[in-house]
C-alpha cells in the first residue's frame, strides 16, 4: 500500500550545528500538529552535525536526513524543498525553536485564503545563557510586509515561513548568488503570485550568537539587501533590472553605489510625485504619521527620505491637508 503523502514538510538546513540542532529537532518532533514529515539536509558540516541528526532518524520514522557537499544555506534549503512531499513546507533553522504550536497556527492560517502562499509569524529572541532578548512583532498584512521588504525595514525571517509548495513551482527556489539576502529576493518573486501574511503568534524562538549568518555577513547582507530594494523599485516602477552582477565582487561593489543612489534618487522624485499628483501608492499605505513625524528630528539623507515616505503613507486624502501637516511637521 502507497504511503499517505504528509500535509507539511519541515525542512532544516544544518551547518556546524551540533552544539544547537538536538535542540531544535526536538522542538519540532513534540509540535502539536503531527502529520508532517522532517528533512533535514547536513550541507557538509565538519562537525558532529550529521552524527547527531543520524541519530534522531533512527528513532522516527518522520525523519529523512540527506547529506551534501557544502554548498550553502540557499542550495541546503533548495535541496530539502526538492525532497519535500507535503503541500506546506516550513523552513526550520537549525539552531532556533519551534514553539509547540507553530505547525498548527501556520497551517490554520494558510487554511483561510487560497491566495495565501506564504505565513510567517512572530520570533522571540534569547542569548546563550537563555535570557529574553525581545519580541519581534511580525507584520501582519501583505501590503505591509511588502512595503518594509522595499523600505529596507525588517520584513519577515525565513526561518518563520510556512511556504505552499505551488510557490516554488511558481517562482522557482532560493538563488544562491543572493546569500544572505535570499529570502528577500525569494519573497519579493513570490509576492508577485501569492498573499504573504504572518500570525500574531511567536512561532520561533531566535538564538543570537555570534554564529549567526546575520552575524557572519553582515556588510554583505546590507550591500545585498540594497541591490534587492533597488530591483524592487525599478520593477514597482516597471521597469526590468538583472542584477546578475552581484556573482562579482569588483562589480557587486558597483552595484551597491548604483542602488544606493538610485534609492535616494526614487524618494526625492516619489515624494515629489505623490505632493504634485495627490497619489498615494497603495504599497506604501498603512503606517502611523506619528512614527515620521517623530523621526523627523533625525539627521542625514536617508533619514529625511524615510521620513517623508512615512509622512505620505497614510495621510488625508485632500491635498491641502497633506502638505498642511507636512509643513507643520518641518517646523517642528
Amino acid at each position: 500500500m502507497e504511503k499517505r503523502l504528509p500535509a507539511v514538510s519541515v525542512v532544516t538546513p544544518v551547518f556546524n550545528g551540533a552544539s544547537f540542532v538536538a535542540s531544535t529537532i526536538e522542538s519540532v518532533l513534540q509540535q502539536t500538529f503531527d502529520d508532517f514529515e522532517y528533512i533535514l539536509v547536513d550541507d557538509g558540516s565538519s562537525d558532529d552535525s550529521f552524527d547527531v541528526i543520524k541519530s534522531f532518524a533512527e528513532k522516527d520514522s518522520r525523519i529523512l536526513v540527506v547529506r551534501q557537499p557544502n554548498m550553502g544555506m540557499a542550495e541546503a534549503r533548495n535541496c530539502g524543498v526538492k525532497m519535500a512531499r507535503g503541500m506546506f513546507i516550513v523552513l526550520q533553522d537549525h539552531d532556533d525553536i519551534a514553539l509547540p504550536c507553530r505547525l498548527e497556527v501556520q497551517f490554520k492560517k494558510m487554511q483561510t485564503d487560497e491566495q495565501i502562499g506564504i505565513v510567517a509569524g512572530s520570533v522571540e529572541r534569547f542569548d546563550a545563557t537563555g535570557k529574553r532578548l525581545g519580541i519581534c512583532a511580525a507584520l501582519e498584512e501583505h501590503d505591509d510586509i511588502i512595503r518594509a521588504a522595499v523600505m529596507g525595514e525588517p520584513c519577515i525571517g525565513p526561518g518563520t515561513m510556512m511556504i505552499r509548495k505551488s510557490v516554488f513551482d511558481s517562482v522557482g527556489f532560493f538563488r544562491n548568488q543572493y546569500v544572505p539576502s535570499d529570502d528577500l529576493d525569494f519573497i519579493f518573486r513570490a509576492s508577485h503570485v501569492c498573499k504573504i501574511v504572518s500570525v500574531k503568534d511567536v512561532v520561533t524562538k531566535y538564538l543570537v550568537h555570534n554564529e549567526n549568518a546575520t552575524h557572519r555577513s553582515a556588510l554583505r547582507m546590507l550591500r545585498v539587501s540594497y541591490v534587492m530594494r533597488y530591483r524592487m523599485l525599478k520593477e514597482l516602477a516597471g521597469e526590468y533590472c538583472c542584477v546578475s552582477a552581484l556573482n562579482d565582487p569588483a562589480s557587486e561593489n558597483a552595484m551597491f553605489e548604483v542602488a544606493r543612489g538610485y534609492e535616494r534618487q526614487f524618494w526625492s522624485s516619489y515624494v515629489h510625485e505623490v505632493l504634485s499628483s495627490g497619489r498615494i501608492d497603495p504599497i506604501l499605505k498603512r503606517h502611523e504619521v506619528e512614527l515620521g513625524l517623530k523621526a523627523l528630528r533625525g539627521k542625514g539623507i536617508d533619514s529625511r527620505r524615510r521620513v517623508m515616505s512615512r509622512i505620505l503613507r497614510c495621510l488625508p486624502d485632500s491635498l491641502s491637508e497633506r502638505l498642511g501637516l507636512i509643513w507643520k511637521a518641518l517646523e517642528a
